[in-house]
């Protein structure tokens, strides 16, 4: 039961290792069992019932890191955003501070799948580096100016 919920919560991404050495265990002791050797496999699977605990906790406390850095890297692109169109909502961008949108976009949508942290906060990541670079080419009051901090 324990394995089976590490596994929806996305163990493969949090803990793949750890899964594959947990699903070897697992694997050998159904090798066990369809032997006809019940006793053996029995004997096997009790001292894996902590182990599986302690990787569904695993999983369960890398997830929650990854959501945490997710949450912190998608408000840092926020702020660089607003930053990069100087604190104006919806002033018209250059292609750069367009493909920052886009890409914190794409970070957003990551950010709602559980199986998807890590990869959201690459993508805000990426987002804020963009918006930083979109504001360095940006003019300032139409003088082709770039802006100062």
């Amino acid at each position: 039961m324990a394995l089976s919920r590490a596994k929806d919560a996305c163990a493969a991404v949090y803990a793949p290792q750890e899964l594959a050495d947990v699903e070897r265990r697992v694997e050998a002791m159904n090798r066990l069992a369809d032997a006809g050797k019940c006793r053996r496999a029995g004997a096997a699977a009790e001292p894996m019932k902590p182990d599986v605990l302690a990787f569904s906790s695993l999983v369960e406390a890398r997830k929650d890191l990854a959501r945490s850095e997710a949450s912190r890297a998608l408000a840092e692109a926020e702020a660089a955003m607003t930053r990069a169109r100087g604190g104006v909502p919806d002033p018209p961008s250059p292609r750069a501070l367009d493909a920052a949108e886009h890409t914190l976009t794409m970070a957003r949508r990551m950010s709602e799948d559980t199986c998807a942290y890590l990869r959201a906060t690459a993508l805000a990541r990426e987002a804020a580096e963009a918006a930083g670079r979109g504001r360095a080419a940006a003019p300032v009051g139409g003088g082709g100016e770039a802006p100062r901090d």
